[in-house]
């Protein structure tokens, strides 16, 4: 059984910011079926050890182009309106360990690119948007993998941002086996700077980016499987941010993601997340 978490946040940032024993919110719990109910027992670095003893040259993972799911945890996507295997693009067959997509302009030219977490390369990775392909198709072509990072230990999820306010869209991420948090600092032109936020996201599995404190400047929101944690990682000044995070909730068995939005209209951004068990 899975837990869906709502955690509305009123205007008193000392309320926002305590641990989530004395934080001030409404839970809403929902239950929903748990995606990974059918994993072995040990979870998931027991299934990436697996993996990892498996011959790489055959095992690949797809970057394409709908986001679906097979048996090699490809990242698909799809340039039509209508999502089929006729429309479908591959991006890149060296995903490896594909685990999330986001499409995003880092080199200014109005064409969304692509960019990648995958955990068995430890790669975060970019795919320049190059246009039409040259068979006069409508059909996107897209560069080859591009890095922002390769040491990324379990690399799990992205998101983008304008983090330090220059007009950039960044990237943040989030690793599993190093329990680092890390935002990429893009020149422009698709050219990034890793900076360390925090070693002490224990087994990272999600990322989103809010402005929790209504102070101008977006702050980063983390889940951790491996301490259970949502929390708060405030931005000091144009992509400095405070190394020690503010918890809203430890009691998120397995946390797995969570998104930020004004859920009950009041103005100020409020956190949902998903965990394993209550």
């Amino acid at each position: 059984m899975g837990i869906i978490k709502f955690f509305f946040l009123g205007a008193a940032l000392t309320a926002l910011m305590a641990r989530s024993s004395e934080v001030n919110h409404r839970i809403l719990q929902a239950t929903i079926s748990n995606a990974t109910a059918t994993a072995s027992p040990g979870g998931e670095q027991q299934q990436e050890e697996e993996a990892r003893n498996k011959t790489t040259s055959t095992s690949t993972s797809t970057a394409t182009a709908t986001t679906s799911k097979s048996t090699a945890d490809p990242i698909t996507i799809s340039s039509s309106d209508r999502f089929n295997e006729d429309r479908r693009v591959v991006v890149v067959d060296q995903a490896m360990g594909a685990r999330c997509a986001v499409a995003a302009d880092f080199d200014g030219d109005g064409r969304m690119d692509i960019v990648s977490a995958s955990s068995n390369d430890n790669a975060v990775s970019w795919f320049r948007n190059e246009g039409p392909a040259s068979d006069g198709s409508a059909m996107p072509q897209f560069s080859i993998k591009k890095p922002i990072t390769w040491s990324s230990l379990g690399s799990r999820i992205v998101t983008v941002a304008d983090i330090d306010g220059d007009g950039d869209i960044d990237v943040v991420g989030a690793s599993y086996y190093d329990s680092s948090l890390r935002w990429f600092e893009n020149d422009g032109k698709g050219d990034f700077k890793s900076h360390l936020i925090s070693s002490s996201v224990n087994e990272g599995q999600g990322v989103a980016v809010a402005d929790i404190n209504n102070d101008g400047a977006p702050d980063i929101i983390s889940a951790s499987s491996g301490d259970n944690t949502i929390a708060v990682f405030k931005q000091i000044d144009k992509g400095f941010f405070c190394e020690i995070k503010d918890v809203v909730d430890d009691q998120a068995i397995g946390a797995r993601t969570v998104v930020a939005s004004d859920l009950n209209g009041d103005g100020w951004v409020d956190l949902a997340s998903t965990s394993k068990v209550r």
